[in-house]
């Protein structure tokens, strides 16, 4: 699970289910961790991208969580 896609929508639908992981066993602290990591690489992503409001939501989530 070193190599993660390059395409937004995949990511982020990636990001979705580490929150959700951690959020059923908080133990996993790596699935919040890897997570957070993948948030950092998609900091760039443009306001009119299709997938903003989505991306706007999971940080917040993450924000909440750590």
């Amino acid at each position: 699970m070193n190599v993660y896609p390059n395409n937004i929508s995949i990511k982020l639908t990636l990001i979705e289910a580490l929150i959700k992981a951690y959020q059923e066993n908080e133990d996993q602290i790596n699935d919040l961790t890897r997570a957070s990591k993948l948030l950092l690489q998609l900091e760039k992503v443009p306001r009119d991208n299709e997938n903003f409001q989505q991306l706007v939501s999971v940080k917040k989530e993450v924000i909440v969580l750590e």
